[in-house]
């Protein structure tokens, strides 16, 4: 009797192997994307209850107009600890403008996508669901 494997149950194997790697990969991006949408989602919360915060100590919005888009600058002035090294997932900007106040992040990567939350008195805007909302700053 001989001890070992022959190359059918080998290749036998590899094919299990790749069979469960096929199945398991999609859900695994749809993990990780899931994810990094939160992770969005968790720091456009934390920008929009800053600017509320900076608008209650100084009686006025950050910005009072334009766009800010150096994190540096926003985790100063907000108070914030925004990710500032490596490659971040995500570009974040505070954008002022006649028809309203926002914060919005825009995903870094192939495909661009883009997250806002208005700034408003109201605290009911923070309940929306952060896999289906999807809007650009007005």
């Amino acid at each position: 009797m001989k001890k070992g494997i022959t190359l059918i149950e080998l290749l036998v194997t590899v094919m299990i192997i790749s069979i469960v790697v096929m199945v398991a990969l999609p859900s695994f991006h749809r993990m990780q994307e899931s994810s990094l949408n939160r992770e969005a989602w968790g720091s456009l919360k934390r920008m929009q209850e800053a600017v509320r915060l900076y608008n209650m100590e100084f009686s006025q919005y950050y910005p009072t107009a334009g766009t800010i888009s150096n994190i540096s600058n926003i985790n100063q002035n907000l108070r914030l600890s925004l990710p500032t090294t490596g490659t971040p997932n995500w570009n974040y900007a505070i954008k002022y403008e006649a028809a309203g106040t926002c914060v919005q992040a825009t995903r870094n990567g192939d495909d661009a996508r883009i997250w806002s939350l208005e700034i408003s008195d109201n605290a009911d805007d923070l309940d929306q669901n952060p896999d289906s909302y999807d809007e650009a700053c007005p």
